[in-house]
């Protein structure tokens, strides 16, 4: 993995954070990865069931392009009550499994789960110039 970096003034900060906005971790969602294909909302409830998740609070993530589109893509987001319950879900139940698979769990937003729908991974060829994309394991 490499990272480029570039050179950036404030007035180019400013620019990106009124396209993209100002990432809030607080809306009391959390992303799902690793989640087995054939996995539904259901499965993904129930993982979360001591947490008051039903049905309704998931949203699965789909491929959007190629010979998958439409298909589940191992992602999800789930909507907690609240910010507190959505820390603690990702405490204990980080790296459990459902099925044979291990499932990652991230603090997310309402904005961060409509860019990656709207630009899911790898992003190349997908994203205007000059805009930010999230970077993880880079601390």
């Amino acid at each position: 993995r490499y990272i480029e970096v570039f050179a950036a003034t404030e007035q180019d900060l400013q620019q990106s954070v009124q396209r993209q906005g100002v990432r809030d971790f607080s809306d009391g969602i959390l992303r799902c990865r690793g989640l087995p294909f054939h996995c539904a909302p259901a499965d993904v409830a129930a993982f979360f069931a001591e947490y008051g998740v039903s049905e309704e609070h998931v949203s699965l993530g789909m491929h959007v392009a190629g010979q998958f589109a439409g298909s589940p893509n191992g992602e999800a987001w789930v909507k907690f009550s609240d910010e507190v319950t959505a820390k603690k879900a990702l405490e204990e139940r980080n790296m459990q499994t459902i099925g044979n698979r291990y499932v990652e769990l991230y603090l997310s937003s309402e904005a961060e789960q409509h860019q990656f729908q709207k630009f899911p991974p790898p992003y190349r060829g997908r994203v205007a110039a000059g805009d930010a994309l999230p970077l993880r394991g880079c601390a």
